[in-house]
């Protein structure tokens, strides 16, 4: 049905062409569909930009299992709706790419503030690093995000809400988010900033950038932002590096990643 209603528009075609980009977008929404990945029953994905320790995956899995939850995921650490991001693309170009493709987000803005079946209050999740359950309701999500992509642009941050609340609310994955480390969060009284507790999930240190360190992310305004300091080579504490396997959980688990060797 929504594939018969919202069916790709040929004429946002030139902007999923590019092979390198939706090779991997491929990857990452059809990972339940890819052959090779059928005898796995938990996913974890993981974005090119990510730098992660050995106990990442560990982080991922706890709240899904613990939850009996379909999907594991990360509020975004700075905007709080589909429409605020959108905006924020347009408004920044900070990359040539997102030029390219500014008429076709404006397009996809114009119909998610027109689209009576989506209400945006549902908060965002950061997409770059999650985790997945095999399921009915996790592939039904998958698709539909997969479907979105298709329809607009290869950016699938914009599109993972209306994929999601477009799901019948009685058949929609069951969402846990990350846990935070929780040595950390036992010595603060406060709550850890949304972009420290990314780092948090993915490196156990809050105070540890989690982003690779190049000149895109390393720059000043990064930099003012993450409030991390000048932490551009990551070394692994022995004291924090946990097994990746989950005690009296046999299960096997993959962790996937665009552009991971």
């Amino acid at each position: 049905e929504h594939t018969r209603r919202f069916g790709i528009d040929l004429k946002y075609q030139d902007a999923q062409s590019l092979v390198d980009v939706m090779a991997p977008k491929f990857v990452k929404l059809q990972m339940f569909r890819i052959d090779v990945l059928l005898p796995y029953e938990f996913l974890v994905w993981a974005d090119a930009s990510l730098v992660f320790d050995d106990a990442a995956v560990n982080r991922a899995m706890r709240p899904l299992i613990r939850n009996n939850a379909d999907l594991v995921v990360q509020p975004h650490p700075k905007r709080n709706s589909t429409l605020e991001e959108i905006r924020h693309i347009l408004a920044e170009q900070s990359q040539p790419r997102f030029v390219a493709i500014a008429s076709y987000l404006r397009n996809q803005l114009a119909f998610y503030e027109n689209a009576t079946n989506f209400i945006d209050t549902h908060g965002l999740y950061w997409m770059a690093y999650f985790g997945a359950r095999r399921s009915k309701r996790s592939i039904d999500f998958f698709d539909r995000w997969w479907l979105e992509v298709r329809r607009w642009q290869y950016r699938d941050q914009v599109s993972v809400m209306y994929a999601l609340t477009s799901v019948p609310e009685t058949h929609r994955p069951r969402i846990a988010t990350f846990d935070t480390d929780s040595s950390c969060c036992k010595k603060h009284r406060h709550r850890l900033a949304p972009e420290q507790a990314l780092c948090a999930t993915l490196v156990g240190d809050f105070k540890k950038c989690c982003r690779r360190c190049t000149s895109i992310f390393a720059n000043k305004k990064w930099l003012r932002i993450s409030r991390h300091g000048h932490h551009h080579h990551h070394h692994h504490n022995n004291k924090q590096q946990e097994n990746n396997s989950i005690p009296g959980y046999d299960h096997q688990i993959r962790i996937l990643g665009a552009g991971a060797k």
